[in-house]
């Protein structure tokens, strides 16, 4: 046995981290001519290189022949200077020949290489000697990009071969932080996938749609000891016992043939349990088992605790209930059931709810002497009202708007106000609204309603002013016009005289609030003379005063989101200024609302959401879900800017563009909607910090 391998040329290509080795060993046995080599060539492999051993015998050896491959790069730098002219046109070629063989490189052939194309052969030699390079010095990156090359330019004179001949034999180590994150995101889609699965296959284990599916799930379902499971042919019962003396049932679960739970404390049902509302409708298996740990729950802290307390008195009411019903001799028999029945009633509610007889006894008994019923409250031997929701129950102010508007009665309500509000709370806005009317006129209290003051129609708007403390929560409504119709002249002459007749009561306007429509802002501009809109105005009862004039911002940002969703624009889309453009350049972004819809339709069934706020409810409002605030601030909020940013939403059309608008907008919002000094502090958020100088710094 003869070993053709040589050793010192290794069959195995390493990398920067591992080294060649020669794990192939070619043995030959009564072979005297043998050529083993190394090819250089992958052939699609990673790692190995391809060895090939030719065996000949003496007799049948063909005559040698050579190749000559040219060196084509030298053979340019080498060329003669001599113009062909000077030396005439033989003694030129001669020269070039005789150059062009200083270049040659003879290569033998062979009889499974008869013949060799030259400038194959040129780029496989090149390739083979910068391969030889790049295994000293495999951390030169250069040199890999040029055997990619040199393989391509290869790759391109035979455009019919397989993809693999024209792979590289260099291998590009992924990097530790790029691995780390591929294997997290792997990760994390896998426990993802499979918390999904989990859920899937717990929820339709658990599933409960008809009586029998109840009755067979619950030949597996195990309960402590606590409680005693008795199931009939209509209904499934979990009892408990209370065994110390005559065997009782404390507490019961029962569970209907129609899947309705209900819980009882003794013979008292409970209608709620904590956070948990009852009865409750059974669709899942582990409701039952939610329903009995709250149960045994209140049963560990019963005995001493208010639920006790709270189902003992349930108790007696229900007792009274039943006697009141009983025929007794007397009248007054009954009547003291009833009183009793109430005493108790009371005790039970959280807020003090006085029943009609009750009350009505109480203000007879304050009306003949009302110290002797100071004295009975004293006493706490009864539950009685206080004198002062005695006074209010029995008390008629009749304060309507049609009363209001007779000059003797103008801020009648307003003056009562005042007399009751310390001289710091005096300080007020002044905020007006409008209210659409249904016209009709009706007869109520005596006498007519529903007319317009400055018309002989029935009224179609009434325009509410309300004054506001800005040193108190103090708010309350001053007057109701109603009218028919309502130019800019007549608004702005009744509000110069309700601006005097606040003043003269002792209050101090300091603003007037509204919203953004036109008549406002042009009743408000009489004020100044000549007649402009603006923001500060002298006071019409005090020249030396200012009075202001303030849009209100929440009505202007229900307004923004109105008008996005009203815009006819394909994608309804809403068109803004670029405000980070150049000013001599300006730049118009597209906001589409319809990003915000595609965005939700494909987050909607997912279980983390990049933008958790936006709702079919915030995104298509009903005519009186427009007028919430809260469903507008879900759609301009942080959250959405940031699922607009994001890479998963980048090649939607106009993301970035709507994201801006947002986030525009969310600014603003920020700025202005700031009610205490110290909001910036507690969300760390500067830009809701209190204005504190009229220039800027």
């Amino acid at each position: 046995m003869t070993l053709q391998t040589n050793l010192a040329q290794p069959t195995c290509v390493g990398n920067c981290v591992s080294r060649e080795t020669c794990p192939d060993l070619i043995f030959t046995k009564n072979i005297r001519h043998a050529d083993w080599f190394i090819s250089e060539e992958t052939f699609g492999s990673d790692h190995r290189c391809i060895p090939n051993t030719t065996f000949s015998t003496q007799p049948l050896q063909l005559p040698i022949a050579h190749a000559h491959v040219p060196n084509w790069e030298a053979f340019r730098q080498s060329l003669p200077d001599s113009p062909i002219l000077e030396i005439g046109y033989s003694q030129w070629a001669h020269s070039v020949l005789e150059t062009l063989r200083k270049h040659y490189t003879k290569l033998k052939l062979k009889d499974s290489h008869p013949d060799v194309d030259s400038p194959l052969l040129h780029l496989w030699e090149a390739r083979r000697s910068l391969s030889k390079r790049w295994c000293r010095q495999k951390q030169n990156s250069k040199l890999r990009i040029q055997i990619l090359d040199l393989t391509q330019k290869a790759a391109d004179l035979f455009p019919n071969c397989p993809s693999y001949l024209s792979r590289s034999t260099t291998v590009v180590r992924e990097g530790p932080e790029e691995k780390r994150l591929r294997l997290e995101g792997e990760s994390l889609q896998k426990a993802i996938r499979q918390s999904a699965e989990a859920r899937k296959e717990e929820k339709k284990k658990n599933n409960i749609s008809t009586f029998e599916d109840l009755l067979t799930a619950l030949t597996s379902f195990q309960t402590n000891t606590f409680w005693t499971k008795l199931v009939t042919h209509d209904k499934v019962l979990f009892l408990n016992f209370d065994s110390q003396k005559a065997p009782t049932v404390r507490f019961s679960v029962t569970v209907s043939s129609d899947l309705i739970v209900k819980v009882f404390v003794g013979d008292v049902q409970r209608n709620k349990l904590g956070t948990l509302v009852l009865p409750v409708y059974l669709c899942d298996l582990r409701e039952i088992d939610k329903v009995l740990i709250a149960v045994q729950s209140l049963a560990g802290n019963f005995s001493d605790s208010e639920e006790r307390l709270q189902t003992v008195m349930k108790k007696t009411v229900e007792t009274l209930d039943e006697l009141a019903s009983q025929s007794f001799p007397h009248e007054w028999q009954v009547e003291v059931v009833k009183f009793v029945k109430e005493q108790v009633g009371i005790l039970l509610s959280r807020t003090s709810r006085y029943p009609v007889d009750l009350l009505v006894f109480a203000s007879l008994v304050f009306t003949i002497s009302p110290h002797a019923y100071r004295f009975l409250r004293s006493t706490s031997k009864l539950k009685l009202p206080h004198p002062d929701t005695i006074r209010r129950a029995c008390g008629s102010y009749r304060v309507n708007p049609c009363s209001e508007q007779q000059n003797a009665l103008f801020l009648s309500y307003a003056k009562r106000l005042a007399v009751g509000m310390d001289d710091h709370e005096k300080t007020v806005t002044l905020v007006m609204d409008k209210i659409h009317l249904q016209p009709y006129i009706d007869y109520k209290g005596g006498g007519q309603v529903g007319m317009a003051t400055n018309s002989q129609n029935a009224a179609k708007t009434a325009y509410v002013f309300m004054i506001q403390s800005l040193l108190s929560s103090s708010k309350d409504v001053v007057h109701i016009l109603p009218v028919a119709k309502l130019d800019a002249i007549q608004l702005h002459q009744f509000l110069r005289e309700l601006n005097n007749g606040l003043e003269a009561t002792g209050f101090r306007v300091i603003a007037v609030v509204s919203d953004n429509n036109s008549i406002n802002g042009k009743a408000m501009s009489f004020f100044s003379e000549p007649r402009k809109v603006d923001t500060v105005y002298k006071h019409p009862s005090d020249q030396s005063r200012r009075l202001f004039f303030i849009l209100d911002t929440v009505h202007v940002l229900k307004c923004i989101r109105n008008n996005w969703l009203n815009q006819r624009y394909s994608g309804k889309c809403m068109f803004f200024p670029d405000t980070n453009g150049l000013p001599d350049k300006p730049c118009v972004l597209t906001a589409s609302f319809n990003t915000l819809l595609e965005l939700h339709e494909r987050e909607r069934n997912e279980l983390v959401r990049l933008a958790p706020t936006l709702s079919l409810k915030a995104l298509k409002p009903s005519n009186l879900g427009r007028q919430n605030m809260k469903l507008v601030l879900k759609v301009f909020n942080s959250f959405t800017i940031a699922a607009l940013n994001s890479a998963q939403a980048a090649e939607r059309q106009h993301a970035k563009s709507t994201a801006d608008f947002i986030s525009t907008v969310l600014m603003w919002w920020r700025l202005v909607n700031v009610k205490t000094p110290d909001k910036r502090r507690h969300l760390r958020d500067d830009l809701q910090e209190p204005i504190k100088a009229v220039c800027c710094p």
